[in-house]
């Protein structure tokens, strides 16, 4: 059955192929063969549920929409560190876990809204408590065409923010909880600077 997407109709179809610098598996949109010029439009476009794994590592498994991340799906990074919950239209958003990969256990629960945890907490440590639990205030970097900064470290700023006391100051035995780490010193995302 073909079903029409941004206007143009695609088969229904399932297997294997390459999709942007990585290799997919799963269910698929194919352009229909009478459609010669279809633009910049990728003729095979991940569309149901399937797993992607880029040329990086990274693995994404579960369900896309017009070859966007959308629904529910587990998302496996290279570093180990592990999402899964809602995406909508490529981001994370809705109720969603992020589990970060280090020697003690850290994580975030709950709300997202375009790819940034805006309100939820960070549980972790050896007892697995709640070390932080509130609203995240995130204040990405954008590039002049409006996408957001590639360097952009939202790791850290989340871990800042909810080290941050009420008095403005910085419970540094927290951060230092949080990242898991003994340093002296850690450093604030440059662009609080």
């Amino acid at each position: 059955m073909a079903e029409l997407v941004d206007g143009y109709e695609y088969k229904e179809l399932s297997g294997d192929f390459d999709f942007e610098e990585g290799a997919y598996t799963g269910q698929y949109l194919e352009i229909d063969e009478d459609h010669i010029d279809f633009g910049n439009r990728a003729d095979k476009i991940p569309h149901g549920t399937g797993t992607r794994i880029d040329d990086s590592g990274n693995k994404y498994e579960g369900s896309w929409y017009n070859g966007k991340y959308h629904g529910e799906a587990k998302q496996t990074m290279n570093t180990g560190d592990v999402y899964e919950g809602s995406y909508v239209g490529g981001f994370k958003e809705g109720a969603g876990t992020y589990n970060f990969a280090r020697g003690i256990p850290v994580k975030f629960e709950g709300t997202w809204v375009k790819g940034f945890p805006t309100t939820g907490k960070v549980i972790g440590g050896v007892d697995n408590e709640v070390l932080y639990e509130g609203n995240i205030e995130m204040s990405p970097m954008y590039e002049d065409n409006g996408a957001i900064n590639s360097n952009y470290d939202w790791h850290s700023e989340l871990f800042w923010q909810s080290a941050k006391t009420a008095t403005g100051e910085y419970d540094m035995d927290l951060l230092e909880k949080i990242y898991c780490m003994d340093q002296d010193v850690i450093e604030k995302p440059s662009h609080w600077e």
